[in-house]
């Protein structure tokens, strides 16, 4: 049974509307606030990998924990469902033998290649090394793979395929068994009452989570399967490494384990791995702000503030897509003319630097303070995305948004230190107006772990943990340090 929102603190929303609470328990809400001896109004985004029973839950242990800190708390729940989508894609697709083959494929060709930049081969390239769940799982669990596994081999002095490297893969993968096998099943599984086709030995099938275009186009016209389907689906793995290859060259990598992962889901399975949800989570949190006040919550929350004395403090919290809707709303308010101003934590925001950089450009003077706490890249990248897993993809959330899940590959996003480096995102609009923001003033940010200054102090190894006073922590709860520096942010900043 689903949880129900609590009307005293929480703005319950669906697609940006009000939902399972009105306007009416918002200006109650806000009008408690006015009346109350505190002088904070804290305002919580939960992150866009969150079920609403999940963020309700977080809801009420972050009620206690602001309330103590003096603060007056109202949490937006907005329901996602990236969470019901995506996780078990992942975890589906995680287990298909036809991802595990296209991946160790993969694999043993860029590392075939590799060979060429240490002079261990020349021409035809015949894979030497293949991947086993022991190595992928220490990559998971170390973010060192290229390190350990790759030895002095360096991809980022690669160079293309060649034609004849590409004609060569090409016939090796058409008559691989293994290879052919899988497609076959996959094919098949599409065609179940149809006859075999020449160039199929068996009726074995396997329901894939691959996008169904591409099935299709596997299976040829008619569904007529067999040497097209291999042929089809040898081009697609060639086109997979070629990719793998590019992506170093341009330093737009993510580490060969997550980069290979990134580029078989952009090429085969995007469909089914969260992309188009990620979109229309976004669209949510802009469609909040739509004109009418009865409807939509948002607007609603800015109409509601602005009467409110200039001694009420409006601190905005935003945990990874949370920040997304803070930048919405810093839009909408200039837009409806607020003049007022709001502080602003970040907690591993996962918005885009572009979006920010438009907010910087467009709402700076609305922002009175602001401080971000999120990882730094060498935890970001141990912090694997489906703990179950670990072999699937081993990095965080945010790696694997901006590997896959915006539109252009490396999208640069606020939270990921990778950025701020001046190695990653050159040239890309926004990096540089963010970079220069968060460089200004280096108090602005906390990295973690920083357990010394004030108001700085976190924690949070794992992403989703940023948005809980407390987490598990090799089986023992531990206290999230993160919330012990917005309580004192709420007592004043420093």
């Amino acid at each position: 049974m689903a949880l129900p929102p609590n009307p005293l603190t929480m703005v319950d929303m669906k697609e940006g509307e009000f939902d399972r609470t009105s306007r009416k328990d918002l200006q109650q809400i806000i009008e408690s606030f006015q009346k109350s001896s505190s002088e904070t109004l804290v305002v919580h985004f939960h992150g866009g990998l969150v079920s609403a029973d999940v963020a309700i839950r977080a809801a009420n242990e972050l009620d206690t924990e602001y309330r103590k800190s003096g603060a007056y708390p109202l949490f937006f729940i907005w329901k996602t469902g990236i969470v019901e989508v995506a996780e078990t894609s992942w975890l589906q697709i995680a287990e298909e033998t036809i991802f595990q083959v296209i991946r160790d494929r993969v694999f043993g060709f860029v590392h075939a290649k590799g060979l060429e930049t240490i002079g261990a081969t020349k021409g035809m390239l015949q894979p030497k090394l293949k991947l086993t769940d022991a190595a992928l799982e220490h990559s998971a669990e170390n973010g060192d793979f290229d390190r350990a596994f790759l030895g002095n081999i360096d991809l980022h002095k690669l160079e293309p395929l060649t034609a004849a490297q590409e004609s060569q893969i090409q016939m090796s993968l058409k008559s691989d068994p293994r290879l052919v096998t899988e497609v076959q099943k996959v094919v098949q599984a599409e065609h179940p009452n149809e006859p075999q086709h020449k160039g199929f030995s068996i009726r074995a099938s396997s329901k894939s989570l691959m996008s169904p275009e591409v099935i299709h186009d596997w299976s040829g016209p008619d569904g007529a399967k067999g040497i097209l389907s291999i042929a089809k689906a040898a081009t697609a793995v060639v086109e997979i490494i070629g990719n793998v290859i590019g992506r170093y060259l341009k330093k737009t990598d993510h580490g060969l384990h997550a980069t290979i992962t990134e580029e078989i889901l952009r090429k085969l399975y995007i469909a089914n791995i969260g992309e188009t949800v990620w979109g229309v989570m976004k669209q949510y949190s802009e469609d909040a702000f739509g004109a009418d006040p009865e409807v939509f919550a948002g607007t609603a929350f800015l109409e509601s503030i602005r009467d409110l004395p200039p001694t009420k403090r409006i601190l905005l919290i935003g945990h990874s897509a949370g920040a997304i809707f803070i930048c919405d709303m810093l839009r909408a308010a200039k837009k409806m003319g607020i003049t007022r101003t709001f502080e602003v934590v970040f907690l591993a925001p996962a918005v885009r630097m572009d979006r920010f950089a438009e907010a910087l450009t467009e709402n700076i003077s609305q922002i009175s303070h602001l401080r971000m706490f999120t990882m730094t890249d060498d935890n970001e990248r141990r912090d694997v995305l489906v703990p179950q897993v670990a072999v699937f993809y081993p990095s965080s959330l945010l790696y694997f948004i901006s590997g896959l899940l915006e539109d252009i590959v490396d999208c640069p996003l606020v939270g990921m230190q990778r950025f701020y480096r001046g190695s990653a995102g050159v040239g890309v609009e926004g990096v540089d107006e963010v970079c220069k923001f968060f460089g200004k003033d280096v108090g602005r940010v906390g990295w973690s772990v920083s357990d010394t200054e004030t108001q700085h102090m976190t924690n949070a190894l794992d992403h989703g943990d940023f948005g809980h006073p407390s987490f598990k922590q090799n089986g023992k709860a531990v206290r999230n340090t993160t919330f012990d520096s917005i309580r004192d942010i709420i007592v004043g900043w420093k």
